[in-house]
């Protein structure tokens, strides 16, 4: 029959929010082994069997602002899921305070002018580029040297130094371990 779905891996049979979970905690660091037990709930199946909103769930959930346990409607949930989303597209921003803060506090008066764009009505600091981006997220480990190795180049490709330690603002000295670095990084093996 044309168009028939056939689940030769009975896929569609079992409960397959565990693998999702442990998948999740991989990816994620948070080490789940399955549905954490506050969201295994009747009134949240049909919330948590959907993937993408199952995603916005654990998005939720690792934000610890509800209590699952206590959770009394689904309104709650789709409130906390709604500011979860909002609050995800804006998740660079602290980064962009930060290097601000760090070119003020520096004085560095020819950095603050070349990355803020004047508008009619205001003028914005822009430290990433605008738009969406092409910034996808790493899950799998071994990728992120790769990744990190990729935006140390950056000036390097621009012809702006011969070698990414040589630009001035390049987490490269930091990897390298060179003191007084501006823009400090956290430790990621501390």
């Amino acid at each position: 029959m044309v168009g028939t779905y056939v689940d030769v891996q009975k896929l569609l049979e079992r409960d397959q929010r565990k693998d999702w979970w442990v998948g999740y905690g991989q990816a994620s660091g948070e080490g789940y082994t399955g549905l954490p037990k506050e969201l295994a709930r009747d009134d949240l199946h049909d919330v948590t069997a959907q993937p993408l909103l199952n995603y916005l769930v654990a998005l939720s959930y690792r934000r610890k602002r509800i209590d699952f346990g206590k959770l009394a409607n689904l309104n709650e949930l789709y409130a906390d899921l709604l500011t979860t989303v909002y609050e995800r597209a804006y998740e660079k921003r602290p980064v962009s305070d930060a290097a601000r803060g760090c070119l003020e506090q520096m004085e560095d008066d020819k950095w603050l002018t070349r990355l803020s764009v004047d508008y009619p009505s205001r003028r914005v600091f822009r430290f990433w580029q605008p738009g969406g981006g092409f910034d996808p997220n790493v899950f799998r480990e071994k990728t992120v040297p790769a990744v990190i190795d990729y935006i140390h180049a950056n000036p390097v490709r621009r012809g702006l130094v011969a070698q990414p330690i040589h630009w001035e603002r390049s987490s490269a000295r930091f990897w390298e371990a060179w003191p007084n670095v501006p823009l400090r990084r956290d430790d990621p093996f501390a």
